[in-house]
């Protein structure tokens, strides 16, 4: 029986993913939509001993999933409101294919995210002293090092890095533009570099070894691409190595949009530089002090006593 159910599972999943690219989900959204399938099953067969029918699953049965991530997991609100977006997209395939009766996915609520809050970012010493972490007088040294630069000047998400080809590049010794041809939702953007992007970009070109067909910009030693966990590995090596090993790459673009924010005031600003699709999710990076908030109202001309 648990046979059957693991082979069932594995022809449903294929299944799925062809449903998916119907409906013009990216693939990196398929990559992941799979994944978190896959941990349910894995999750359902831990706890009932095998996994789950999929034509006899029940809105509790998702219920308890989205429990299990919250409570035992521990997981974030947006990183289970995620896993429930995977599981809701799941259920309206199991219907829409008729193989359940109803569509329990509708029936699944989100978690209500808890009011946001500014990331923590590093003190600006912090980030000095990461930039002097890095051994620039070696090749691999030139290559971390304009990985980190393009994350704190530009305030990249890790796949747009990784994704980053040569020809995506424009660079002169008094201006550069990074194009990201399909960002997050498949929205392309141009990135203006400055000047120390730029110069961490061309010393790094200066040593980056050609390789006939490799259009990537950053290269393991392999001399292929280097992957996404690749660069949140490097990247945590020097973060712990200066005592912050809690910050990660993602850490590194709340820093850009922090900063950027604090600089110039303009929440549309970030929004457009982090590529942001809605205004709200940029709103974090705008909280007021208590101070900046009692300085305002005190200066309002309306406060005919100042």
């Amino acid at each position: 029986m648990a046979d059957a159910t693991h082979s069932l599972w594995a022809q449903i999943g294929e299944e799925f993913r062809g449903w998916l690219r119907q409906r013009g989900r990216s693939p990196f959204t398929i990559k992941n939509y799979l994944h978190d399938l896959k941990m349910f099953g894995q999750w359902h067969k831990d706890l009932f001993g095998s996994r789950p029918e999929p034509q006899k699953l029940q809105l509790l049965d998702y219920q308890a999933y989205r429990a299990h991530l919250q409570t035992e997991k521990r997981q974030s609100t947006s990183t289970v409101n995620r896993r429930v977006a995977a599981l809701k997209c799941f259920a309206d395939f199991l219907h829409s294919n008729e193989l359940t009766s109803e569509n329990v996915g509708e029936q699944l609520p989100y978690l209500t995210a808890s009011p946001q809050r500014a990331p923590d970012v590093l003190a600006h010493a912090q980030v000095l002293q990461l930039f002097k972490a890095v051994d620039c007088t070696k090749r691999l040294g030139k290559r971390d090092y304009a990985i980190i630069q393009l994350f704190v000047q530009c305030g990249l998400r890790l796949k747009e890095l990784a994704d980053i080809e040569l020809g995506d590049l424009t660079i002169t010794q008094r201006t550069g533009t990074l194009r990201i041809p399909s960002g997050k939702g498949g929205v392309p953007r141009e990135i203006p570099l400055n000047k120390t992007a730029r110069q961490a970009i061309m010393e790094y070109r200066l040593v980056r070894p050609k390789i006939r067909g490799v259009k990537h910009l950053f290269l393991s030693q392999k001399k292929k691409r280097l992957a996404p966990r690749s660069i949140q590995d490097l990247v945590k090596k020097y973060l712990k190595k200066i005592g912050v090993g809690e910050f990660s790459c993602h850490s590194l673009r709340h820093l850009f949009a922090t900063n950027l924010y604090n600089e110039h005031k303009d929440i549309v600003l970030v929004k457009e530089a982090l590529g942001h699709k809605r205004l709200g999710t940029t709103l974090r990076y705008s909280h007021k002090t208590q101070g900046e908030i009692q300085d305002a109202m005190e200066n309002t001309p309306l406060n005919v006593m100042k």
